[in-house]
C-alpha cells in the first residue's frame, strides 16, 4: 500500500471546507482510504516540520484536489464518511 497527501474539499459539511490528509492507496492505484481528521503540523525541532512542509507541498502541488463526496473506496464500495 502507497500513500501521499492530498487537499480533500469537504463539500458535504455545514460549512465546507478543504483540507490536507493522508491518502492510501491498493495495489491497483485506486484510493483504499484516507484519514478522517486533516493532518497536524508539528514537529520534534524546526528542521523536521520545515521538511513535513516541504512533503506535503510536494505532494499536494502533483495531485488534483479530491471532493469528499466523489471519492469511491473500491473494497466497500460506498463514498467514506
Amino acid at each position: 500500500m502507497t500513500w501521499n497527501c492530498r487537499i480533500i474539499y469537504h463539500d458535504k459539511d455545514e460549512y465546507p471546507w478543504f483540507g490536507v490528509h493522508e491518502v492510501y492507496y491498493n495495489q491497483e492505484g485506486c484510493i483504499y482510504t484516507y484519514t478522517i481528521e486533516a493532518m497536524d503540523l508539528t514537529g520534534e525541532t524546526e528542521g523536521e516540520l520545515k521538511e513535513y512542509i516541504d512533503m506535503i507541498q510536494r505532494d499536494v502541488n502533483r495531485s488534483p484536489i479530491l471532493i469528499q463526496s466523489e471519492i469511491i473506496l473500491p473494497e466497500i464500495g460506498r463514498a467514506h464518511v
